[in-house]
């Protein structure tokens, strides 16, 4: 959040500016001695401004993020002011305050290949706080944690949870927020695969043996997704996103894993 301070000299003083989350907007708090003077946001150049007066915090979420998009200084802290301008051309001009922008939106598909290719690269949050997309504004998806805008860079990206969330639609899970309430969420049919032991995976899939179709793999550790079709396994992890031949990933131990076979009308989504 952006702070202000003492009083501003013009009469426009500029309190906090901050993100609520998507869905919620940007709250603004200002003060101007002139009521009736128009007043707009001006975000890091005196052209790209958004008006302010008359809004709600909702109203003006997606041109102010438009204007934070406008600079593509994801990231980082931007400056923000106001400016009054009165009838009689009289302009106002409020105290500086600073903002840290979001990380840059996700503007692909939902699809593997989509983050697989996606520039600059996707990042693993670490397990649990991986990051999710919001819906579509404009074009983007906006990562989200808890709702509010992502704004450091090491953590845009995705963990082995959030990953097939946002790829499968999923905004949220029943507690305790695991592979076993993905797959119920998901709807997922059971393979006669269950518990299996850190040899006998590794050797299904060394062998092949999986029949055709897209799975979803889970343990009480980590989240994979799998076909079956090509013998290949996606996920995101330590570096960020990986797809690697069955035969090839070593499964991790004492996990027990567990496979889910999912609904064809997900197959697009895995190419």
């Amino acid at each position: 959040m952006a702070l202000g301070s003492s009083p501003h000299p013009s009469g426009l003083n500029f309190l906090s500016f901050a993100d609520l989350g998507i869905g919620s907007g940007f709250t603004l708090n200002y003060n101007c001695a002139d009521k009736t003077a128009p007043v707009y946001l001006c975000v890091g150049e005196n052209d790209n401004r958004v008006k302010v007066s008359g809004t709600t915090p909702l109203s003006r979420q997606l041109d102010v993020l438009d204007a934070i998009n406008n600079l593509e200084k994801w990231g980082l802290n931007i400056p923000v002011w106001l400016v009054a301008e009165t009838p009689g051309g009289t302009t106002r001009k409020s105290q500086v305050l600073q903002h840290t922008c979001h990380v840059k939106p996700y503007a692909g598909k939902l699809k593997i290949s989509s983050f697989q290719q996606h520039l600059p690269k996707l990042t693993y949050p670490g397990n649990g706080k991986g990051r999710l997309l919001s819906e579509p504004l404009k074009g983007f998806r906006y990562f989200i944690y808890g709702g509010r805008l992502e704004t450091d860079p090491v953590m845009r990206g995705f963990d082995c949870t959030s990953f097939p969330m946002v790829l499968f639609s999923v905004k949220k899970l029943p507690s305790p927020g695991y592979g076993k309430q993905l797959c119920e969420t998901l709807v997922s049919q059971k393979c006669d695969l269950e518990a299996l032991t850190r040899s006998r995976f590794e050797d299904l899939l060394r062998l092949d043996a999986i029949p055709n179709g897209i799975y979803l793999f889970f343990s009480g550790g980590h989240v994979l997704l799998y076909n079956s079709d090509i013998n290949v396994i996606y996920e995101f992890n330590h570096g960020g996103f990986f797809a690697s031949p069955g035969w090839q990933r070593p499964m991790a131990t004492p996990d027990l894993w567990w496979v889910r076979k999912l609904d064809e009308k997900y197959r697009l989504l895995f190419t």
